[in-house]
């Protein structure tokens, strides 16, 4: 596990994440290539970069698809982010680089005691910011969420 989180997100900086409180202090800070990135719960004041960040990868040539209803406009993305904070079901976690956000993982888990083991995972990344680790930063908080 320690090779996986090396050296994009520490092991230390996880648990650091980890033991935070639920006021929205929690912060891993991890190096993706020669760019400081900051790995964080997203934050309302990030839906319209997020919504952003969205449309830029869902309008790439390969189609991917990557936004559902929430994630159309601001307003719809800042209700889902504030209805998020402190739940134990759902977690948005951004990739911040430079003071933009460059990714972001949405994991919700299953509502009823017989899903509740069983999520939901989507992962996007800036085209220009792909293949620097932040992806496997962005799963190792997941993780420790």
């Amino acid at each position: 596990m320690r090779a996986l989180l090396t050296p994009v997100a520490r092991l230390s900086e996880l648990t650091a994440w980890r033991a935070a409180s639920a006021n929205g202090k929690r912060r891993a800070t991890s190096e993706a290539g020669a760019t400081v990135v900051a790995i964080r719960p997203a934050e309302p004041r990030d839906a319209a970069p997020l919504v952003e960040l969205t449309r830029a990868v869902e309008t790439e040539e390969e189609g991917w698809l990557v936004g559902g209803p929430e994630w159309r406009d601001g307003k719809a993305a800042r209700r889902y982010l504030r209805d998020a904070r402190g739940r134990r079901d759902r977690a948005v976690i951004v990739a911040e680089g430079a003071g933009d956000v460059v990714g972001r993982l949405s994991l919700v888990r299953g509502r009823h005691a017989a899903t509740e083991h069983v999520a939901t995972l989507a992962v996007i990344v800036a085209r220009e910011r792909r293949r620097e680790g932040i992806g496997r930063a962005l799963l190792a908080a997941a993780e420790a969420w």
